[in-house]
C-alpha cells in the first residue's frame, strides 16, 4: 500500500505520496514536496493569433459562418437558405417597422436583420431590426401597463410642431 520514507531536509517520516513523482522517494536522499525547492514560474508559449488571416477567412467565408451560426442557435432546419427566404418574403425589411436595417459595421457593410424567436414555443417568428428586437425584448407586462402612457406620448408627439 503506502510506504514511509524520511525526508532528508525536514527529517520527518512521510507517506510516498508526499514526495514528487518526478524524483522517486526511494532515492538515497528523498526530499518531500513541501521541502523541495520551488521551480520558477515560466509562462507557457502561446500560439500567436494572426488577426489578418482570421479577418481574411471571415470575409471570404461570411455566408458559411452565418449558416453554421444559424443552425447552431435556431436548429438544423433553420439555416442561411431559410433566412434568405424569410428575408425575401419580408421584402428585406423589419417585420414590425417595415424599414430595412440601418446599423453599419466598421467596414461599412450593413448588419443583417435579427432572427426573432418565440421563447416559449421555440419557433422563429420573423426578422427584426435591432431597435424593434430591443423593444420587443423588454418586459411585455410592463409595456402593457404603460400602454396608456405610450398612447399619450404618441398623441403628444403628433400634436407638437
Amino acid at each position: 500500500m503506502f510506504k514511509l520514507y524520511k525526508c532528508s531536509k525536514c527529517l520527518i517520516d512521510k507517506c510516498d505520496i508526499a514526495f514528487s513523482p518526478d524524483a522517486p522517494a526511494a532515492a538515497s536522499d528523498p526530499i518531500c514536496k513541501k521541502c523541495a525547492p520551488k521551480k520558477p514560474w515560466k509562462p507557457t508559449a502561446k500560439k500567436k493569433y494572426n488577426k489578418l488571416a482570421s479577418r481574411a477567412y471571415t470575409l471570404a467565408n461570411r455566408s458559411k459562418i452565418k449558416d453554421n451560426y444559424l443552425k447552431n442557435i435556431y436548429g438544423k432546419d433553420f439555416g442561411l437558405e431559410t433566412y434568405n427566404k424569410m428575408f425575401e418574403a419580408q421584402g428585406g425589411a423589419c417585420a414590425i417597422c417595415k424599414k430595412p436595417e440601418s446599423r453599419l459595421r466598421q467596414d461599412g457593410s450593413i448588419y443583417d436583420l435579427v432572427v426573432d424567436l418565440n421563447r416559449t414555443t421555440g419557433q422563429v417568428r420573423g426578422l427584426l431590426c435591432v431597435k424593434c428586437n430591443y423593444y420587443l425584448g423588454l418586459d411585455m407586462d410592463k409595456l402593457r401597463n404603460q400602454l396608456e402612457l405610450i398612447t399619450r406620448a404618441v398623441a403628444y408627439l403628433d400634436n407638437t410642431p
